[in-house]
């Protein structure tokens, strides 16, 4: 049933390996639009792995192998810098 009715999400984890709903932690990637980033550092400062470099004013860039895959720098960013993809 599930495939009749979600059959996209399905084949989205497959070909794509991305997660629709976000929910599947090893498909999700977040990343730092440097338009929107002010360089505040209140996402470094919330990550707990120190996953997030730069400097204050400056945009930042997430390291994505050390990046856990929280969320708390999402959550914390003021003005919609963080992706979620």
């Amino acid at each position: 049933t599930t495939i009749r009715y979600f059959r996209h999400e399905y084949e989205a984890h497959i070909r794509d390996k991305k997660c629709p709903a976000g929910n599947c932690k090893s498909l999700i990637h977040f990343t730092i639009d440097a338009g929107k980033c002010k360089g505040c550092t209140l996402c470094a400062r919330q990550c707990p792995v120190e996953a997030i470099a730069g400097k204050v004013k400056e945009a930042h860039v997430i390291d994505a192998d050390k990046c856990i895959k929280c969320g708390k720098c999402f959550e914390s960013c003021k003005f919609g810098a963080i992706v979620k993809d």
